[in-house]
């Protein structure tokens, strides 16, 4: 996350603010994220009963294959289902016959079919209503609930599950009003009721214990891994995921297994073992795929981005993320969709694409607000917050930075709390405002120590401890059946050493952890003066280095541009780069070949400062080599390839190719803004699409190019996206749209009068505030 350091007054913590920073605004949608199951009981052994059974012995069979498949195969539940209730109009059974279009329903949920579930659902409501049949009743409010949960219409599920419960407190179905418990703590879960979640799924297992009803047991323990890691209480959720796991290999249920190693991933992910972490993630992303979950993939591939995220590898996480969305696009799930759609927009922020961080982020705050999604909410605010800060808008930053905090205290979430108090220490401090950045760290800090304190940190390693004790102790008795004592005694004399040095080396480090804490304290209160001092004049020195480095790039990017504009015999064209304070990284130039050819290059690239400079001189340097090619997609091929040979982090290129040959104009495009072609003859304006990756961004990735026949009088613009994408003081966007109207307002001018128009739209825009990114046009008409 681009969120930015702690505080910078505080050096000694420079490293680990640094990572505890990037952990808790991510890490709040990956805990809504979490995986709950249901288990998978011998389907096997149950085909093979079925296939000697008949009559109402049958039926039964196919519900309980229809209970254990609904999930996992939610079209071979619906074949059992109405297979089943072809046997029953032969002999009619009003109570299994409800039960068997509840278990469709269900099918239907997992299909994401929620107007067949719907139909489902009232089915089930009638039968039970007209037999009298009351479990069949709150089976229906259970179904209803769930459909509602998955619109998103959160608060009338909880009165339908409260109700359902009521109505169940006098019958005997303890598992079905676990069950119900259950759902309405993930449905206050997700309103951010997080303790009155906690409270229904103790209920819940109160109600389990003893009963022997493993999958709903197991399911239980999930939910309160989860709702434990979104409290901050990382220890208990610890305990509760390592018993669904062990159950679930004690099973060999591989969607419980693939669920349990997510979740536990993302604890540890938040706990900073970022390696550990991405250890679970794969065993996860292994059983989804081999269980073909599509949806629960998604989950863990946004998981993996995140670890990408944090490694500082943004443009692999970017890769993941939009995976994910993609794929919760398609489902629909609009919880999930908004937790994509943050991730992107944080990954934006990092790369300093403010535009597309602010359009994502918007839409998953939209999303979020709509869900009464308090917890997420706040997350995306926070990162929102620290968005408004990097463009300069402080009043803004604070103002969103202090509703996450807020709703984030509503919500109960004590690491997005924390995070809250992070992000506006980061804002107060950017600005110069030191007296209330110090405020906010100390509640940062004393939040911090609460979640992370030293009782949590040794449980979580006697937890971790138990674990791979209890895995040993299966292997060990698995080699006793074997016979194989030799073996044993071994690998139970490494495995004791290596936990006593597993455990050597956590005391060791909290030892030191410790004394450095107690030892930076100290020397902070004593010189909280020198350090401002000191931070003050880090500060001048970094902004004079600042500026003699944006000097020399500017200085290295004007060199680039082309000497004078080519005189062409068939064309009247004119180019103009206009720098904004920040040196940017557009780029132009001309290649004139001795047959009367022309062809054009404008890009863009990533970045600032030098380190634009050195892609734009390399791409120069590829331009000329290359111009002459006959293929324009080729050259961009060339040009992708030779970028990602030369292992620049984090630098691309977008670039427009154009080539004029008699009246044929070719173009080829790698991201950069839609070229703009006015016709004369008709009088309209048609666009014409530079899209395609960023040059160096893949390298197996394929360009194409198109062809357009021009006449006399048409006009083509090419442009970078500093003007669409230039931001007024009031953070609008000036947009492509209007980016047209201008260009129709002078397209029977001169290319040089439409360029003047197009900067003096921008100046009148920008209302004399400051020019974010370079402004780069060429212009053209056929004489």
């Amino acid at each position: 996350m681009a969120i930015g350091l702690t505080v910078n007054i505080f050096p000694r913590f420079k490293d680990l603010f640094m990572s505890l920073l990037k952990k808790i605004v991510l890490f709040f949608f990956l805990s809504t994220a979490c995986f709950t199951f249901a288990g998978e009981h011998q389907v096997d052994s149950l085909k093979n009963v079925l296939s000697t059974s008949e009559g109402y012995e049958r039926v039964n069979i196919l519900i309980d294959l229809m209970e254990e498949v609904q999930r996992s195969a939610s079209d071979e539940a619906l074949n059992y289902g109405d297979e089943a209730l072809d046997i029953l109009k032969e002999s009619p059974d009003i109570m299994l016959e409800t039960e068997v279009l509840y278990n469709k329903g269900w099918a239907f949920i997992y299909l994401n079919e929620l107007d067949s579930a719907k139909t489902y659902s009232t089915l089930v409501e009638n039968k039970s209503k007209s037999t009298g049949f009351r479990n069949g009743l709150i089976w229906s409010a259970f179904l209803s609930a769930r459909i509602l949960r998955t619109e998103g219409q959160y608060e009338d599920a909880i009165i339908i599950l409260q109700k359902a419960i009521q109505e169940n407190e006098s019958d005997r179905d303890v598992v079905l009003k676990a069950k119900l418990l259950n759902e309405l703590g993930s449905v206050n879960r997700r309103l951010s009721k997080n303790e009155e979640a906690l409270a229904n799924h103790i209920e819940a297992l109160g109600l389990l214990e003893g009963l022997g009803d493993i999958d709903e047991l197991t399911q239980t323990y999930t939910y309160l891994g989860i709702t434990n890691d979104v409290l901050g209480k990382y220890d208990e959720a610890l305990k509760y995921h390592q018993m669904a796991l062990q159950i679930n290999k004690k099973n060999s249920n591989k969607r419980g297994l693939a669920a349990s190693t997510h979740n536990i991933g993302i604890l540890y992910q938040k706990l900073g073992e970022y390696d550990r972490s991405l250890e679970y993630y794969n065993q996860a992303l292994h059983y989804w795929k081999e269980i073909d979950e599509i949806n629960n993939l998604a989950s863990t591939l946004n998981s993996i981005g995140a670890i990408n995220e944090l490694k500082g590898n943004p443009n692999e996480a970017l890769i993941y993320y939009k995976q994910a969305l993609a794929i919760w696009e398609k489902s629909g799930s609009k919880y999930s969709i908004a937790i994509a759609l943050n991730n992107i927009g944080s990954i934006y922020l990092s790369l300093n694409n403010y535009s597309e961080s602010l359009k994502h982020l918007t839409k998953s705050i939209d999303i979020r607000r709509s869900l009464g999604d308090k917890g997420g909410l706040a997350s995306s605010l926070l990162v929102l917050a620290d968005l408004y800060n990097q463009m300069g808008n402080f009043e803004k930053a604070v103002s969103t930075g202090r509703e996450g905090l807020k709703l984030a205290e509503e919500a109960g979430s004590w690491s997005t709390i924390r995070e809250a108090r992070n992000v506006l220490a980061y804002i107060y401090e950017h600005n110069g405002f030191y007296k209330e950045a110090l405020a906010q760290y100390k509640e940062y800090k004393a939040v911090h120590d609460s979640i992370f304190n030293s009782q949590k940190q040794e449980t979580i390693a006697e937890l971790e401890a138990k674990y791979k004790t209890e895995e040993q102790k299966q292997q060990i008795e698995l080699l006793e059946r074997k016979s194989e004592i030799q073996n044993l005694y071994r690998t139970t004399l490494i495995a004791g050493l290596v936990i006593a040095i597993i455990i050597m080396i956590l005391l060791y480090n909290r030892y030191r952890f410790k004394k450095q804490a107690h030892e930076t304290l100290e020397k902070f209160h004593k010189s909280e003066m020198d350090a401002a001092e000191a931070k003050a004049a880090i500060l001048q020195m970094e902004f004079d280095q600042k500026k003699k480095e944006l000097e020399a790039a500017r200085d290295l990017q004007l060199s680039m541009l082309p000497a004078k504009i080519p005189d062409h015999p068939k064309i009247e064209i004119a180019a103009l780069m206009q720098t904004a304070t920040e040196v940017g990284g557009d780029y132009y130039d001309f290649q004139q070949h001795p047959d009367g050819t022309l062809t054009i290059v404008i890009g863009d690239a990533t970045g600032h400062g030098a380190q634009a400079g050195t892609i734009v001189t390399a791409t120069k340097s590829l331009f000329n080599l290359l111009s002459q090619n006959e293929n324009l997609d080729e050259i961009l091929n060339h040009i992708n390839y030779s970028i990602r040979k030369m292992h620049l982090p984090n630098l691309f290129m977008a670039m427009g190719l154009i080539r004029i040959k008699d009246d044929l104009l070719e173009l080829a495009g790698a991201g950069m803004p839609t070229a703009l072609i006015y016709r004369a003859s008709t009088g309209q304006v048609e666009s014409a699409s530079l899209k395609g990756l960023p040059l160096g961004s893949f390298a197996d990735f394929s360009y194409t190019k198109i062809n357009v026949k021009l006449n006399k009088g048409d006009v083509v613009a090419l442009m970078s996206d500093g003007l669409p994408e230039l931001f007024n003081e009031k953070l609008e966007m000036f947009g492509y749209d209007n980016v047209i109207r201008k260009f129709e307002e002078v397209v029977k001018e001169s290319p040089e009068k439409i360029i003047e128009h197009f900067t003096n739209s921008a100046k009148r825009w920008l209302n004399g505030n400051k020019q974010q990114d370079d402004m780069t046009f060429v212009v053209f008409k056929v004489k």
